[in-house]
């Protein structure tokens, strides 16, 4: 049998059918569902947009406060460390400072003292002028005054006017008690027509147990 009679046979106790409605009414279901399904598909894509565009929002948000909290991490990363610089710039002026002023005394005497202590062992109503002489910070060591003296750091020349001649002995040795003594010397004794007084000018050289050392010398950090 051939397709076309199948298709026009006869079939006994089957449903009746019946369409009645003309072809423009399906046409209009299928365009309904169509539509429906189009617009069902336009809300899941501004859904889905609008989830996208929300997730994005919020990871930028994120990222924003982020990069604010870094931001305001390196500020304070710089003023820190731009304190620690300050510190370290003062700190290294201070060691500046202070090595400069241990270098500028390292050869300083109190010559005060000095000249008190001689006082104390001079003759009674006896008095005595003072010419005082040490290196400077920047000149070379002190050389020895004679083959016989010790090594010197300064020089004291005085002079006393005394009633009565000095014996020379019980001077240095009064003398020799003074801190810092390296020597002495008796060097004129001549007895003053004008005054009637015996003038003795001695020289006293001291030795390093003189000097103040007031600010030792340290070492300068790098």
């Amino acid at each position: 049998m051939s397709a076309r009679s199948k298709a026009t046979a006869l079939v006994l106790g089957g449903e009746p059918r019946v369409d009645l409605l003309p072809p423009e009414v399906e046409l209009a279901k299928k365009a309904r569902a169509q539509r429906r399904i189009l617009g069902l598909l336009v809300i899941l894509a501004i859904v889905v947009a609008a989830a996208g565009y929300g997730l994005a929002t919020v990871r930028a948000a994120a990222a924003q406060l982020g990069l604010a909290s870094a931001q305001e991490r390196t500020l304070a990363l710089i003023a820190e460390q731009a304190e620690y610089a300050e510190a370290a710039r003062v700190t290294q002026l201070l060691s500046t400072i202070e090595q400069t002023r241990s270098e500028s005394t390292q050869s300083e005497i109190v010559w005060a003292e000095v000249m008190d202590a001689i006082t104390a062992v001079l003759p009674p109503s006896s008095y005595a002028s003072w010419t005082a002489s040490s290196r400077m910070p920047w000149e070379p060591e002190l050389t020895m005054s004679g083959p016989l003296r010790e090594p010197r750091v300064g020089t004291l020349v005085f002079t006393i006017n005394s009633a009565q001649t000095i014996e020379a002995t019980t001077l240095v040795r009064a003398l020799d008690d003074i801190e810092g003594f390296a020597d002495a010397s008796l060097d004129v004794i001549e007895l003053k027509s004008d005054t009637g007084a015996y003038q003795t000018t001695v020289t006293l050289n001291l030795g390093l147990d003189a000097l103040a050392d007031r600010f030792p010398l340290t070492e300068v950090s790098e």
